[in-house]
């Protein structure tokens, strides 16, 4: 057959030349959904301005709108406008043209969009709103985009419950700062922000030292508080811990805060926001019936040290007076040693970064293509694995008796799983304590994700163990995974170098759990 004529390839300029993100657009989005706006921004200021792709113009749009920025989103869209002819990029320049003054053009653009049948009835409404008609019903959605916050905020239109239930950290961060938002509305954002990792415990004590309380509930925060909701609870506790000189009765202060954090899911930021407050309660006989929970709190926070100042404490004075009945009534029956030990020896556990082969056979030849091989026959552990401690489980493993056999040997299983992760050599009659002959009905880990894991980690592959801990690790809360998912997790971390991360992770997941 006579041979096929091929047209030359049409190189393709623009937006078209790169269908796929850039690795830097790919970097800016992954920080957006970890909701760090700051970083986002700084990446965002040393790309050049007049890039052409796309999803680097969106980001540094959306990144201006949740920012505040009107000035900055609207100069990037107006400048792209003519670049980009995606639906997001006119509705963006709609807005700018409502907060411009331009009402005639903006009314043009939104009847061509409608026009279209384009699906925003947020979007219509608002431009409405902020064109002058306030009598426009309005619906916010659950989970609105940068643009939409930035016309509710314009319009000055209450931001709903549901967006701070349903919003990306991004949004969370947005929205604590946002002054069209309820101040219940702002502290739940503004603390599950914390939680995410996306607002700086500082930041989220400024907010509430922020909020003015009349001096009369300040005075009674302990009974105020049980009026209030929780975050606008915490926001007074810590008015009252800041404004008391008293030890014991900052000591008081702290106790609530962490006694309604517990009940709400929220300790690990009721810890972070107020241990410079904790930091400043020093142990003492008089405290006694607080040193079990500061060293819990101290111990989640990684300040060891003075946690074990406060377990000895509670250790050595024991049960407080009878005639305290309220302050009795937070110490628990099991001794403080018994119950914290889980605790203490996850966060004491001395860790290494450095990592040496066991049974150290390994060969090294070369590949085909001039590349090293090395392929091992041993098990990589940290360095300086800490003895376990086989009286002081059986105290505890007693003492969770009274939970059930089940709740007793999950929570065992978890912290042996953790302990060995961390380099703890656990005996094998203690694994044969904790054994069942039934079977497990719990989501475990998929083995092939875990093998990868493990290997990434141990070929030195830093960015890949990040990426696969996080998706073996999902979307559950530390505390509620199975010791067949975190304790790979935290072993490869820290055959990666992570130690700290992973010593804290370990630290989390105990202390979610329960135990």
């Amino acid at each position: 057959r006579p041979p096929v004529a091929h047209k030359p390839a049409v190189k393709k300029s623009g937006v078209d030349a790169k269908k796929e993100p850039s690795l830097v657009a790919r970097r800016v989005d992954r920080i957006l959904a970890l909701g760090d706006l700051e970083s986002a921004a700084a990446l965002l200021r040393v790309v050049p301005v007049r890039t052409p792709e796309e999803a680097i113009a969106i980001a540094r749009r959306d990144v201006a709108f949740l920012l505040n920025d009107n000035a900055g989103a609207c100069a990037e869209s107006q400048s792209r406008i003519r670049q980009f002819q995606s639906v997001s990029w006119r509705k963006a320049l709609v807005f700018c043209q409502l907060i411009a003054g331009e009402g005639a053009k903006a009314s043009i653009g939104a009847e061509l969009l409608r026009e279209q049948e384009m699906e925003d009835e947020a979007f219509f409404s608002l431009v409405q709103i902020l064109g002058g008609d306030r009598g426009t019903a309005f619906a916010a959605p659950d989970q609105p985009k940068p643009l939409h916050l930035a016309m509710m905020r314009a319009g000055r239109i209450q931001i709903p419950d549901a967006v701070v239930e349903k919003g990306s950290a991004a949004m969370l961060r947005s929205v604590a700062f946002s002054p069209n938002a309820t101040l219940d509305s702002r502290l739940d954002a503004a603390e599950r922000a914390e939680a995410y990792g996306t607002l700086k415990p500082s930041s989220l004590a400024k907010l509430y030292g922020s909020i003015n309380f009349p001096p009369a509930d300040i005075a009674g925060a302990l009974t105020q508080a049980d009026k209030l909701s929780g975050p606008r609870a915490r926001a007074l506790l810590y008015h009252a811990a800041q404004t008391q000189t008293v030890a014991a009765a900052r000591a008081e202060i702290l106790a609530k805060v962490f006694s309604l954090a517990r009940a709400q899911g929220r300790t690990g930021t009721a810890v972070r926001v107020f241990m410079p407050i904790l930091a400043q309660v020093d142990p003492s006989d008089e405290l006694a019936w607080f040193a079990r929970e500061a060293a819990r709190a101290l111990y989640l926070a990684g300040a060891v040290h003075v946690a074990d100042g406060w377990l000895e404490l509670a250790t050595r004075v024991g049960q407080p007076p009878k005639e305290n009945p309220d302050k009795a009534s937070m110490h628990a029956s099991v001794p403080a040693d018994v119950a914290l030990w889980p605790l203490s020896v996850l966060a004491s556990v001395p860790l290494k970064s450095q990592l040496i082969p066991t049974g150290a056979e390994v060969s090294t030849g070369v590949v085909p293509n001039g590349e090293t091989s090395v392929t091992e026959t041993s098990v990589i552990e940290p360095v300086g694995a800490a003895p376990f401690d086989v009286a002081k489980f059986e105290r505890w493993w007693k003492s969770n008796k009274s939970a059930g056999d089940d709740v007793q040997r999950q929570r065992a299983s978890l912290f042996l799983a953790l302990a060995e992760a961390l380099g703890i050599k656990v005996p094998g009659v203690v694994w044969l304590k904790v054994a069942t002959d039934g079977r497990e009905n719990a989501t475990l880990a998929q083995p092939g994700l875990i093998k990868a894991l493990e290997h990434g980690a141990k070929a030195g592959r830093l960015a890949e163990t990040v990426l696969l801990s996080a998706i073996a690790l999902g979307d559950e809360a530390p505390g509620k995974l199975h010791p067949s998912i975190i304790a790979p997790v935290v072993r490869s971390l820290i055959i990666a170098g992570f130690s700290a991360e992973a010593r804290a992770m370990a630290v989390e997941t105990v202390f979610g759990a329960g135990l």
